[in-house]
Order: structure tokens, then C-alpha cells, then sequence
């Protein structure tokens, strides 16, 4: 007679996102109730998995609830880091500035919405959670891997940009559905009597040899699970690794990419300054000159009137060169600063990679 199915009960999928979508103080008596649940309905596995779930921080609850209420609008964060990235690789200077400033206000918009929804559901949360979480989300721009498990809705901790580790992800791996032994009783065909009968007739034909191979088939079924779970088990454990040295790799690259567009900037803005050097000199040279001429055309103004009103005049323009000059100067030496900054922490993150 064929076996009975268990009724169907909830995957490890669906009880995961039933409780990522709660706050964190929820978590673990939601999922223990989870997991109460799986082992009355006979399902160990599946009450292993639901287990072996983690509970979330507050920064990590606030991305996987714009998942879930903001799907959009976090979808258009993550299509502009790829934007951005091109644009770096580029060295579109016109178009990165463009995108780095929508960056900022789509994220401090999300930041500002996940508070929002946090305080809406009870739970408002700290400033200093915002940003963690605004954290998350830069590194999501600029790291693949961080875009992909802030995606999934079961982020489980912030993310820091530049960083080496994978992000951390709840995994789900929902178990082979299982199903129950006949019962001894009721389930068969004649009620309580006729198995009671059936049974007596088993045991005076098979006795204990029955018993025996009973046993031998619960064993082996016992056998065949566990070389299955060992099965998945370690290829779960291959596919993680894949993808922990992906991440690794994205993440070098990247790290190298950002070096490489912070070195040319530093060439360029040093050029730019060099000129500006060169230009303030040879202001300050006619600046001088042009004052001498002056004061030579003071002191024969009665004879020259015209040629001190043209000395004067160039003097000025000249002076007003040198403020454009020393203008230019400054802002060049700014931009050198910034990008000998932008190097160090593109050193940093690369250094850290190694």
C-alpha cells in the first residue's frame, strides 16, 4: 500500500521571509516557534534549517524591510552603482560628479524612508543605526556581492564599503521533502479491527523475523538520509566558498580599478596646478612692472597723462589676473589634496585585500 504524504507545511523560504519581515526583537521566539512547529509535524530537517537561521541587527532589518516595502526605489540605488562604476572606469569626471551627487540624495532619501517605515511598524531606531545602515548601502554601489544579499531580503548585519569578508546572508536550503511511515492503526482499510488482526496474522507468519527486517529497512532509509544530507552539506559548502572567492575577487578588483582612477586624477590635478604656479609667477612679474611703469608715469604726469592712463589700466587688468591666477592655484591645490587622499585609501583598501 502506498505511504502516506505528509500535509504540506510552509518551505524554509517562506518562514524565512515571514521572519526577516519582523523586527529583530521578534526574531527568536518567532523562529523557535518555527521550529517547535516543523518538529511536531515529524519534519527534523526542516527543523534544523529553520534553526539555523540568524537574527538580524537593526541597521540589516531596515534594508531587508526597503526590500520588501520599497523594492523600486532600492532597485534605482543599485542601478546607479553600476552607472557610477562605469563612469569611474571612464574618468568621466562631468558624468561621475552628476551620478556621486544623485547618489547621495537617493540614499539619504532611503536612509530618511527606512526610519519612516521602522517608526510606522513601532520600532523607531536610533540615528546612529541610519547610518549603518546608509553604510550598507554605499557599500551595495560599489561591491556586487553586497548588492545581491541586500536583495534577498535577509541581510543579516551592516555592510562597511571597501570591505574584504563576504556580506553576511541568512542561506536558505530548503531539505528533501520527507515522507511518513504507514501507521500501524486506522490508516488502513477495515478500522482498529482488522488491523489488529492483520497484525496478529503478520506476527504468527513472520515473527521476530519480521521484526528484524522492519528494523533493517528503518536503518537503511536512516542511512540513505544521512549520506543525502552529507551530500548537500558538502556541496553547499563548495558553492559557498565559490562564491566567497568571487567576492574576493570583485572586491580586488575594484580596489585596483578605484587605485588606478585616483592616480590619473592626482596626475591631471598636479598639471593643473603646475599651470597654475607657472601663471601666478608670470602675473606677479607684470604686477611688478606694470606699478613701476605707474609710478614712472606719476612722476612725469604732467607730460604723459595718456601713458599713465594706459599703465594704469594695464596694471589693473594685470591685478586682476594675478586674483584669477592665485584663484586657480588654490582650488588646484585642493584638488591635489582630495586626490592624494582618494590614493591613500585606495592603497588602504588594496593593502587590505592582500
Amino acid at each position: 500500500m502506498a505511504p502516506e504524504v505528509r500535509k504540506t507545511e510552509p518551505t524554509v523560504a517562506a518562514v524565512a521571509a515571514a521572519l526577516y519581515a519582523g523586527p529583530p526583537e521578534d526574531f527568536i521566539a518567532a523562529r523557535d516557534e518555527h521550529v517547535a512547529t516543523a518538529k511536531a509535524a515529524g519534519d527534523p530537517a526542516r527543523a534544523k534549517a529553520v534553526g539555523a537561521l540568524r537574527r538580524p541587527t537593526q541597521a540589516a532589518w531596515l534594508a531587508n524591510l526597503l526590500v520588501r516595502e520599497r523594492p523600486e526605489q532600492l532597485a534605482e540605488l543599485l542601478a546607479l552603482g553600476v552607472s557610477l562604476r562605469e563612469a569611474q572606469a571612464g574618468l568621466a569626471g562631468d558624468q561621475l560628479r552628476e551620478l556621486l551627487a544623485r547618489r547621495r540624495a537617493v540614499v539619504g532619501e532611503l536612509v530618511r524612508e527606512a526610519r519612516r517605515l521602522a517608526a510606522a511598524a513601532g520600532r523607531p531606531v536610533a540615528e546612529s543605526v541610519g547610518w549603518d545602515l546608509e553604510a550598507t548601502l554605499d557599500a551595495a554601489l560599489g561591491d556586487d556581492a553586497v548588492a545581491d544579499a541586500v536583495r534577498s531580503g535577509r541581510l543579516l548585519a551592516a555592510v562597511k564599503p571597501g570591505g574584504t569578508t563576504p556580506p553576511p546572508v541568512a542561506m536558505v536550503d530548503e531539505p528533501a521533502a520527507t515522507v511518513d511511515r504507514p501507521r500501524p492503526h486506522a490508516a488502513r482499510a477495515g478500522g482498529p479491527a482488522a488491523a489488529t488482526g492483520a497484525r496478529r496474522a503478520s506476527e504468527r507468519r513472520g515473527g521476530a523475523g519480521g521484526r528484524r527486517r522492519n528494523a533493517s529497512g528503518v536503518d537503511e532509509l536512516a542511512d540513505r538520509r544521512a549520506v543525502r544530507a552529507e551530500r548537500e552539506q558538502a556541496e553547499g559548502e563548495r558553492r559557498e566558498r565559490a562564491r566567497q572567492e568571487a567576492a574576493r575577487r570583485r572586491a580586488r578588483e575594484a580596489a585596483d580599478a578605484e587605485l588606478a582612477a585616483a592616480s590619473a586624477e592626482l596626475v591631471r590635478h598636479r598639471s593643473g596646478l603646475a599651470a597654475a604656479e607657472a601663471a601666478v609667477i608670470a602675473a606677479d612679474a607684470d604686477v611688478g612692472a606694470s606699478f613701476a611703469a605707474l609710478a614712472d608715469a606719476d612722476r612725469e604726469l604732467t607730460q604723459a597723462e595718456r601713458a599713465v592712463a594706459q599703465a594704469r589700466s594695464h596694471a589693473e587688468a594685470a591685478e586682476r589676473s594675478a586674483a584669477a591666477a592665485r584663484y586657480e592655484r588654490t582650488r588646484a591645490a585642493d584638488a591635489v589634496d582630495a586626490a592624494e587622499r582618494a590614493v591613500r585609501r585606495a592603497r588602504s583598501a588594496r593593502d587590505d585585500l592582500e
